[in-house]
C-alpha cells in the first residue's frame, strides 16, 4: 500500500529547512553535500525536483522510498511523488526560493518524472543527464532516516538559494549601454549559434520584437513563453504573442531544429484560431522545413487568405533592427534579460547568455 504525504507537514518541514539553510551564517555540512551540490548545479531542471521532493519526503515519513516516483510503483515505500511536489514544493519556490529549481509550473509532466520509479534503466539523454540519474539511483538510497534526509533538504535548499541570487544579480542589475545595431547582429549571430533547445532564438526574437511594438503602439506587451514546457499558460497561442490594449497584434512561432509541414500548420491554426490573420514562422541556424519548399507552403496559405512568413532569425534580427529607431535599440539588452526571467530559461542557456554579452561588452563583468 502506498504511502501518504501529510502536505501540511511537509509545509511546515519545507518552511524549518529553509529557515536554516537562508542564514547568513549557514554552511553546508551533510556527509552527501558534494553530491547534492553536483544534483542543484545540474542543468536539467526535472531532476532537481524529483531531488528535492524525495528529501522532502522523507523528512515527513521515513518509510518513504525516495527513488519511488508514483503510487503505483512495485517498490516498498511508493508514494504519490508528483502530488507532494505540485502541491507543495512548487508552490514554496515560488514565494520562498525565486524560482531557483527553474519556475516549472508542473515539473512531473516531464519525462524524466513519469516514470514509475527513478531507475538507471530510465530512458535519458546520453552524458550528462544519465550521469545525473545515475548519481541520484546511488545516492537517494543511502540516505537511510528522517535526520539524514533533512540534513540533505537544508544542504539542497542553500545551493537553490545561492544560485537563485546569481541569477537575480544577473538579471535585474545590469547598466544599459549604448550600442549599434551592427554589434547587436553580431552578437545575436554568436548568441544563436547554440541552440539550447530554441531558448536563444525565442529570446532574441523576443527582446526585438519588444524594440519594435514599443516604438510603434502604446501600452504594448509581448509574452515570451517558456520553450518545450509541459503546463504552459492556457492563453499561449505561440512561442511569442505581442499584444497592444486592443489585443493581439503579432504572435511568433519559434523553430531551430528541422520541422515539417505539420508544424506550420499547426502554428497557423492556432493564430487563426485565436482571430489574427498574420504569422512569422522564424527558424533557427538548425532549423529547416524538410519534405517540401518553403515557398510553396507559403503561397498555399497565401491563397488561404492567410499571410504567412517563414525567415531566419538572422534575416528577421536585420529586418527588425532596421525597422527599430535607435532610442530603443539600447532597450535591447533589457528586454533580453527581462525574458530569460520570464521564460523560465535553462541555467545553460543563462550562461551562455551571460558570456556572449560580456564577450560583447554588453554588460560588466560581475
Amino acid at each position: 500500500m502506498a504511502i501518504h504525504i501529510d502536505q501540511v507537514y511537509a509545509e511546515k518541514v519545507l518552511k524549518d529547512a529553509y529557515d536554516i539553510a537562508s542564514d547568513q551564517n549557514f554552511k553546508p555540512d551533510s556527509e552527501f553535500t558534494n553530491q547534492i551540490s553536483e544534483v542543484i548545479n545540474h542543468t536539467h531542471l526535472t531532476f532537481k525536483y524529483i531531488f528535492v521532493t524525495a528529501l522532502l519526503s522523507k523528512c515527513v515519513d521515513p518509510d518513504v522510498n525516495p527513488l519511488a516516483l508514483q503510487a503505483g510503483s512495485k517498490l516498498p515505500g511508493s508514494y504519490d511523488a508528483r502530488s507532494v511536489c505540485h502541491s507543495v514544493v512548487v508552490p514554496f519556490e515560488r514565494i520562498f526560493l525565486s524560482n531557483g529549481l527553474g519556475g516549472s509550473n508542473e515539473p512531473f509532466l516531464n519525462k524524466p518524472a513519469r516514470f514509475t520509479e527513478i531507475s538507471r534503466n530510465n530512458a535519458v539523454r546520453r552524458g550528462k543527464d544519465k550521469a545525473i540519474q545515475d548519481l541520484l539511483c546511488t545516492l537517494l538510497p543511502k540516505i537511510k532516516n528522517q535526520k539524514q534526509s533533512f540534513n540533505c533538504l537544508v544542504d539542497a535548499l542553500y545551493f537553490i538559494l545561492k544560485n537563485a541570487i546569481s541569477k537575480s544579480v544577473f538579471l535585474e542589475n545590469q547598466g544599459l549601454l549604448n550600442i549599434s545595431a551592427s554589434e547587436i547582429l553580431q552578437f545575436i549571430d554568436e548568441l544563436t549559434a547554440k541552440s539550447f533547445e530554441g531558448e536563444s532564438c525565442v529570446l532574441v526574437a523576443g527582446a526585438l520584437i519588444q524594440c519594435l511594438g514599443s516604438t510603434f503602439y502604446k501600452g504594448f506587451n509581448v509574452n515570451v513563453h517558456p520553450v518545450n514546457q509541459a503546463g504552459s499558460s492556457s492563453n499561449e497561442v505561440n512561442d511569442i504573442d505581442a499584444y497592444n490594449d486592443k489585443g493581439i497584434v503579432w504572435t511568433f512561432e519559434i523553430k531551430d531544429k528541422n520541422f515539417t509541414r505539420y508544424d506550420v500548420d499547426h502554428a497557423v491554426r492556432k493564430t487563426r484560431e485565436n482571430h489574427c490573420s498574420s504569422l512569422y514562422f522564424i527558424k533557427g541556424k538548425n532549423g529547416s522545413l524538410i519534405e517540401m519548399d518553403e515557398r510553396t507552403l507559403i503561397l498555399e496559405h497565401r491563397s488561404n487568405g492567410f499571410l504567412l512568413n517563414i525567415i531566419g532569425i538572422v534575416e528577421f534580427s536585420e529586418l527588425i533592427l532596421g525597422l527599430t529607431e535607435n532610442a530603443s535599440i539600447d532597450d535591447f539588452v533589457g528586454n533580453l534579460l527581462k525574458n530569460a526571467r520570464d521564460a523560465r530559461v535553462k541555467d545553460q542557456t543563462l550562461i551562455h547568455l551571460k558570456e556572449t554579452l560580456q564577450k560583447y561588452n554588453m554588460i560588466g563583468s560581475n
